[in-house]
Parts: structure tokens; sequence; C-alpha cells
């Protein structure tokens, strides 16, 4: 064999065992990104469910009070038995059953963040958001609620003076 023919084959043998440590080094790097991302995708769903659950506490004490400021309302006006306390009395019952299913549903979703695999992540992280658009949306119309009430009253107030 000739001097170029080492060269070769020494070369050769360089060049695998680059490839191989470049394969392992490779594998590495991509399991330690698939660790970052679960913990970004961690603290996320981290703070998506604090909101969540702040929002849900909320709604359950602000949709009794606001039913009941309503019919209060309703009733200083004479409309108790109108149409408009009937709707307000089915809405309340829809909104407070959405409200309590939403509930259960992020119990379920919270379990295992710390476990779960990058998918559930995923899965867990698009049900509480999809809870946390419902919830938002029932407590907004209810604090609107709150305030036409309160409007509702000063003007019934300034009305009998």
């Amino acid at each position: 064999m000739s001097t170029i023919e080492y060269v070769g084959v020494v070369l050769g043998g360089v060049g695998a065992i680059t490839g191989v440590i470049g394969s392992i080094i490779s594998v590495k790097s991509y399991r330690n990104v698939q660790k970052v991302k679960s913990l970004d995708l961690r603290l996320a769903l981290k703070r998506e469910v604090s909101f969540v659950r702040s929002q849900l506490e909320e709604a359950e004490e602000l949709l009794p009070r606001a039913y009941e400021s309503r019919l209060r309302v309703l009733s200083a006006q004479g409309r108790l038995q109108s149409g408009e306390s009937v709707n307000w009395k089915a809405t309340y019952s829809k909104d407070l059953a959405t409200t309590q299913s939403s509930s259960l549903n992020f119990e379920r979703t919270e379990k295992n963040i710390q476990t779960d695999s990058y998918a559930a992540l995923e899965e867990k992280l698009d049900s509480i958001e999809q809870t946390k658009l419902q919830t938002m949306q029932i407590v907004s119309k209810y604090r609107e609620a709150l305030k036409q009430d309160d409007q509702e009253r000063v003007r019934l107030k300034e009305k009998c003076l």
C-alpha cells in the first residue's frame, strides 16, 4: 500500500468517527431541546392554570350575586314576572351549568402537569385555553350586569326623590 492509500484509510476512519460523534451530539441536543420546550410549555400552562383558577373562583362568587342583584332590580321596577326575568333566570342557569362543567374539566386538566409528555401538555393547554375563554366571557357578562344594575338603582333612587 502506498502512502496515499494509508492517508485515505486514516482520513476515512476519522470521518466515520466524526460522523458517529456528530450523530450522538445531535440526538443529545434534540433531547435537550425537547426538555426545554416541555419546560416552557409547563410554565405557560401554570400561568394559564393560575389565571383560570382565579376566573373560576370569581365566577363562583359573581354569578349568584349578579343573579340576585338583577332580580332585586326587576322587582323594584315591578317586572319580576316579566319575560325579561324568565330570560335572565334561564341564562343564569345555563351559565351556572357551563361554569360548573368548566370547573370540573379544569380540575381534570390541571392534574399531572409535571409528569405529562409534550403532546399531553399541548392538549391540556388547548383545553385550559378554551375554559379560559368561556369563563372570561361569563365573568365579563355578569360584571356588566352588575354595573347596569347599579346604574338602574341610581336611576330609581333619583326617580323616587
